[in-house]
């Protein structure tokens, strides 16, 4: 459904997540409830080309320094020092389609030279032909 304010997110969006591992980012579920609650307080700001975010103290961000490997850090544990905060990333690719079968069917009663194999389509390919035929 695209990109939401805070407030409009339910507990049945998914998320778009960044790996530190691998460098990705992917569509995953919520681990936990999002928390909403009135705030009045200290903010933490970050504005750039890529992004623009404001959060309250405690906010975990994944971060690192020249000297560190990515981690968890709480926003005000880095704040106005030389970290890094990804805004960006590789999206994941997404995973490949399970591909169409279809059985060979044999024509004649006593036909010992078909094989009993399944023809395999890509997904796509298929329902291409398909919207072919029905047309």
């Amino acid at each position: 459904r695209g990109w939401k304010k805070g407030a409009e997110v339910t507990d049945k969006d998914q998320l778009w997540s960044f790996d530190p591992k691998t460098w990705e980012c992917s569509w995953s579920k919520q681990l936990e409830p999002l928390y909403k609650k009135h705030y009045s307080g200290h903010m933490y700001g970050y504005e750039g080309k890529l992004a623009n975010f404001l959060v309250t103290p405690g906010h975990k961000v994944w971060a690192r320094t020249r000297k560190s490997d990515w981690e968890q850090q709480q926003i005000q544990d880095i704040y106005n020092q030389e970290s890094y905060i990804p805004v960006i990333a590789d999206p994941q690719t997404e995973p490949k389609a399970t591909p169409f079968k279809l059985p060979v069917v044999k024509v004649r009663k006593h036909d010992t030279t078909t094989k009993n194999e399944l023809i395999e389509f890509a997904p796509e390919d298929f329902a291409s032909f398909l919207g072919w035929y029905l047309s």
